[in-house]
């Protein structure tokens, strides 16, 4: 077998708006969101081996014992098809861990599709996504491509428009731990209809310096992604986008943003 190598841009993705709904029998929450994916990618290089190892390295090599989800998946894809080769698996990370931005959903649905191309396993896009759903909520959207209305647990989606506006995504150097965020809801449910994410006020309630952000800044439309950490703007001028970033404090991060009409993953369907 000849070895084959391929470099894939992997997106982030943010929530323009997040409901939950109710809370499911299996532990999980019905939701409505819509999805937006996002020019901040992470670079994720895929290199087919003669041997039949499966390595993962995100600036270190994790051992066979390591959880990762990139590796869980690599590792079931290749037991369940029975293939010889093995695969190393490069990940070069942009997108911030813990941000409410999807980057571990978007490197584990990277690596389902990338590796049924390369392994020439036959899956449709419909199965990669219920395989897909087992590991994560987030990443039946990621292997779906397109900008979507998801429902259910995140794995119902029906193709949206793009925003148009470009976006300031501001993180705050805060790991927000999704399980954590939806542990904090209250049950029965009793979620605000005016807001666009039934986290913001939990997230607000849990840092301070976030708080004391929005609160200072309330003329503006500060939205959380998610479960956070990260929120964002939606501005449409470079001056418009000078002034907001004179708001953000100096030991947070920012990116300036684009809204994608679909992701990079579309080349291999």
């Amino acid at each position: 077998m000849s070895t084959e190598i391929t470099t894939i841009l992997s997106p982030a993705k943010i929530n323009i708006n997040l409901k939950v709904l109710s809370k499911r029998s299996d532990g999980y929450h019905n939701i409505k969101s819509r999805f937006q994916l996002i020019d901040l990618c992470d670079e994720i290089t895929f290199k087919l081996t003669q041997d039949e190892d499966i390595k993962v390295n995100l600036g270190f090599e994790l051992e066979n014992n390591d959880r990762n989800i990139v590796y869980d998946i690599a590792s079931k894809l290749r037991f369940i098809n029975k293939i010889k080769s093995g695969v190393h698996i490069d990940i070069s990370k942009n997108i911030p861990l813990g941000a409410g931005l999807g980057g571990g959903s978007s490197n584990a649905a990277s690596t389902i599709v990338v590796l049924n191309y390369l392994w020439k396993l036959g899956m449709t896009k419909n199965q990669m996504i219920e395989f897909g759903k087992n590991y994560g909520a987030d990443i039946p959207f990621f292997v779906y491509g397109k900008n979507a209305i998801a429902e259910g647990i995140g794995e119902k989606l029906t193709a949206c428009k793009s925003l148009n506006d470009d976006i300031l995504l501001i993180y705050p150097n805060i790991h927000s731990s999704t399980g954590e965020m939806f542990r904090e809801l209250s049950h029965p449910l009793t979620l605000k209809n005016n807001i666009s994410n039934d986290f913001m006020d939990i997230f607000l309630e849990k840092h301070d310096e976030v708080r004391e952000f929005v609160n200072k800044n309330n003329q503006i439309n500060i939205n959380l992604s998610g479960t956070g950490s990260s929120m964002f703007i939606k501005y449409n001028s470079v001056k418009e986008l000078q002034k907001l970033l004179k708001i953000i404090p100096d030991k947070w991060r920012f990116f300036t943003v684009k809204p994608l009409q679909y992701s990079p993953l579309e080349e291999l369907f």
